[in-house]
């Protein structure tokens, strides 16, 4: 399911446990995921950021950032 909160642990415990269930690689997932944010390939916890910067602008990063990838 989804988020119920937008915190640091709600999102740590949900993206951790689809990545774990996936079995992808955390590295390839959080690179993946500060690009589409913040436009760099390191920085602060992806976590916290996206807490910080609430749902809705994270989304919209989100958003703006899977427009520009090609369709296949």
């Amino acid at each position: 399911g989804g988020l119920g909160e937008w915190t640091t642990a709600e999102m740590e415990q949900k993206v951790g446990g689809w990545i774990t269930a996936n079995e992808i690689s955390m590295g390839l997932i959080m690179n993946a995921w500060r690009l589409c944010i913040v436009g760099e390939p390191k920085g602060f916890g992806m976590y916290d950021m996206c807490a910080v910067l609430g749902k809705e602008e994270t989304l919209r990063r989100l958003t703006a950032a899977l427009a520009t990838l090609p369709q296949e």
